[in-house]
């Protein structure tokens, strides 16, 4: 352990783990076996983490998170931020507390300043083998099954759940508590606020079964010829930059 870390009296080094400059480790929290915690880590009280993983420079977990074995973490991740709860009366936005947690199976990696928000209570999962591109966020209480791919800038909103094997294009959202099937495929920035059914492959805003999206399109793009072919004063068309 580097001089410079600093780990609470409380808290449990498995053999092996590596802990680097101006890191911090809170109390009652437990690091797995040959695990490394990068320079600048905060891992706040009641942490676990397993073994094999590798936390890399300025990630961010907060108390009481849960981390299972050989996770990656690339800088800036943060997780257990509050969920986005508010309740609104007379007008004004009051804040619901954020008691629960975040649970990441093993085998998960994460992309730089990807952000989890902890569960309202509960937990919010990531199942086991998930890879979660830069800049993914995950709203409060999101399940994600097994081997999801989330490409860079994805967003779920709070208590959408998905199954196993998803894929999700970049820039893609999804609104809150939407279910997405077992072997769904979602394109870039598809903006979903209905629930997509297993193995369906679903792109556009609002999002749509890829062939409706494409016909959709090609529709669209047709409009100003037909509207040359079919009226007297057609609006003037698009001219070339």
């Amino acid at each position: 352990m580097n001089p410079q870390a600093c780990v609470a009296d409380s808290a449990v080094l498995g053999p092996g783990v590596q802990v680097d400059p101006l890191a911090y480790i809170g109390p009652e929290t437990h690091v797995g076996a040959r695990t490394r915690i990068g320079s600048g880590c905060y891992l706040g009280a009641g942490v676990h983490v397993g073994e094999d993983c590798v936390l890399e420079a300025g990630v961010v977990i907060l108390d009481g998170c849960t981390i299972g074995h050989r996770v990656r973490m690339a800088p800036g991740s943060v997780l257990g931020t509050d969920g986005f709860g508010y309740a609104q009366d007379e007008g004004r936005h009051h804040k619901i507390p954020q008691v629960g947690t975040v649970d990441i199976g093993d085998g998960v990696c994460m992309g730089a300043g990807v952000c989890i928000d902890r569960a309202t209570t509960g937990a919010t999962r990531v199942g086991a083998d998930c890879e979660l591109g830069p800049m993914v966020q995950l709203g409060h209480n999101v399940r994600l099954g097994a081997r999801c791919r989330l490409d860079f800038q994805v967003g779920i909103a709070g208590s959408s759940v998905l199954g196993d094997d998803v894929v999700i294009e970049a820039q893609a959202g999804l609104h809150q508590h939407i279910t997405v099937g077992s072997g769904a495929h979602l394109g870039p920035r598809a903006g979903v606020i209905n629930n997509i059914p297993e193995g369906a492959w679903y792109t556009g805003f609002p999002a749509r079964p890829q062939e409706e999206t494409a016909a959709i399109d090609q529709a669209v793009a047709s409009l100003p010829q037909w509207l040359r072919e079919n009226f007297k004063n057609p609006p003037p068309a698009t001219q070339e930059p």
